[in-house]
């Protein structure tokens, strides 16, 4: 099965549209779907273009407000001046840099996406900050797509594709999925032990973070029962009324 587009190559020596017409004469994967298959593929056309489009059967586009708050933290951490000679952030950058200048980006037909960044001359920042942005969310929100490489290579694909907007619809939707996969996979090969280092960051802090407000939020006593202080004010307390008396 190819794993950009989830089709089956034609199998026992068939003409491929022998095994077209075979394949779509069989139903829909998708439990519950009466449609035929699409093409060589195990859904029908309408369930093939929900896995195109979106990265996965009844999965939808993540939310745009949480992404614009994560990326505006890894920006952030990225621009911040302690962090902007850090080694892998350097490699990461110059890494991004030589691909947008390979030959392979403007020659390959599954890389016409990341071809589209390069001419726009997007910056490796915005990249990794928007690539790293949704990645951290899936790890907080939903492990299970986190592991998806279909649905994280759509949305980040969708994402990146913003940066370098077209300025007329051409191709088809059905092929989108393909595209982002061998872009973000080419990206990822650059920029994937800093997005996980990224990731790791922001949830250390996140942590911190929120380890604060828990103590902030306790009531007096208890802060000091947690310290060991109540016992203390406690006696001086005693002491003082004695010495009064």
């Amino acid at each position: 099965m190819d794993p950009y587009t989830h089709e089956s190559p034609p199998s026992g020596g068939l003409p491929q549209r022998q095994y077209i017409a075979g394949n779509e004469a069989l139903k829909c994967s998708v439990t519950g779907c009466a449609s035929t298959r699409y093409r060589t593929s195990p859904f029908c056309r309408s369930h093939y273009s929900a896995w195109s489009r979106y990265g996965g059967i009844g999965r939808r586009h993540l939310p745009a407000e949480p992404i614009r708050r994560i990326q505006k933290e890894v920006m952030d951490l990225l621009q911040d001046p302690m962090q902007v000679h850090h080694p892998g952030l350097q490699v990461a950058v110059q890494g991004l840099q030589r691909l947008f200048r390979s030959k392979a980006v403007h020659e390959d037909p599954k890389l016409d996406l990341l071809r589209r960044l390069a001419n726009a001359g997007a910056d490796p920042l915005d990249v990794i900050a928007i690539t790293a942005a949704v990645y951290c969310h899936l790890w907080r929100t939903d492990p299970e797509a986190y592991e998806d490489g279909d649905y994280t290579a759509a949305q980040v694909g969708r994402l990146l594709g913003k940066l370098a907007p077209l300025k007329h619809r051409g191709g088809g939707e059905l092929r989108s999925l393909r595209r982002s996969r061998a872009m973000v996979g080419a990206i990822l090969e650059r920029i994937g032990p800093l997005v996980s280092l990224i990731i790791t960051t922001l949830e250390r802090d996140r942590r911190a973070r929120n380890g604060k407000r828990r103590y902030r939020r306790k009531p007096v006593d208890e802060q000091c029962e947690q310290h060991g202080q109540c016992d203390h004010f406690d006696e001086d307390d005693h002491n003082m009324e004695q010495y009064e008396a």
